[in-house]
């Protein structure tokens, strides 16, 4: 998922908090409604994993996966490394010192080890925001990522495998959403490398 551009001049430490403030109101301002828009949220969760097939399926559709995006990002306040996430975690309202900390130690480790694969590209980290009505309800931690162009489409899902369980390379735990969609991404994987005789009698 593609990000905001860096700003081109450093910033001092009052204006990068000045930033980091105007993520988050613009977050919640275009928070994602989890029952208008449950829909979209299922729909869009179905493209980002047809886009790791190794032979996207028929209804696959690269230009409504990036209008999704767009509008996700509308939903998410962004930082571009780890201090500034860390800045941007204190700056949201509920969450104690100790479960920033867990956070970020969860989240570094996913962009520790996409800088290491080959076909992912590191692009930041995020809080994407939800809410019921008028009221935010949730915020979602993320560490974003995009595809390198031209790069092998099955060492693409076995990196997005890989990235996914980075936490337990680092020590720390997969969360219950990155065991889901990990489990799902060796689905596709193994669908990809049975045969479609060893498929059927599986069936």
């Amino acid at each position: 998922m593609s990000t905001e551009p860096s700003p081109s001049r450093s910033e001092n430490r009052a204006e990068r908090t000045a930033r980091l403030e105007q993520e988050i109101k613009n977050a919640k301002e275009h928070a994602l409604d989890v029952v208008s828009e449950a829909n979209f949220l299922q729909l869009y969760a179905d493209l980002c994993d047809a886009e790791k097939f190794p032979i996207p399926p028929d209804n696959f559709d690269l230009e409504t996966l990036s209008a999704m995006e767009a509008r996700v990002i509308k939903a998410t306040a962004q930082a571009r490394t780890i201090s500034e996430f860390r800045e941007l975690l204190r700056l949201i309202p509920g969450l104690s010192e100790e479960k920033v900390s867990d956070i970020l130690e969860h989240e570094n480790a996913h962009a520790n080890v996409a800088q290491q694969l080959d076909t992912v590209e590191f692009k930041g980290y995020g809080a994407v925001f939800f809410k019921n009505g008028d009221e935010i309800v949730s915020v979602t931690p993320t560490t974003f990522i995009d595809r390198e162009a031209g790069g092998d489409r099955v060492q693409f899902l076995l990196d997005n495998m890989a990235f996914l369980e980075a936490p337990d390379t680092y020590g720390h735990h997969m969360s219950d959403d990155d065991v889901v969609e990990r489990d799902r991404l060796q689905d596709i994987y193994g669908q990809h490398t049975t045969s479609p005789s060893e498929r059927q009698k599986a069936d």
